[in-house]
């Protein structure tokens, strides 16, 4: 079995490297600038800061954005070009 290790670029996570729950502060990121800034830097960096602010490493194949979080469309431009911005390339697993 293949594992796909996938980032949620629309959510904040934990130290532990679990989603923080959508009632804490930074639980739900929905400013395309931010998520754009985000996917950028994950994929540059290998590492996340959480929402209280720790930087913990992150493996990433795959990322996601709640197709419910406002304005989700410009999320998934913003993943778009963060990707971009990063110089990675978007493509399929399976050929």
């Amino acid at each position: 079995m293949t594992v796909i290790w996938s980032f949620l670029a629309d959510r904040g996570y934990t130290a532990p490297g679990r989603l923080a729950p959508r009632g804490v502060p930074g639980a739900v990121i929905d400013e395309p600038d931010a998520v754009r800034r985000r996917v950028a830097e994950v994929l540059s960096s290998g590492h996340l800061k959480t929402v209280t602010g720790e930087e913990m490493k992150i493996p990433v194949d795959s990322i996601l954005v709640h197709s419910d979080t406002a304005g989700a469309l410009e999320l998934a431009h913003a993943i778009r070009a963060g990707t971009t911005d990063a110089g990675c390339t978007i493509a399929p697993y399976a050929e």
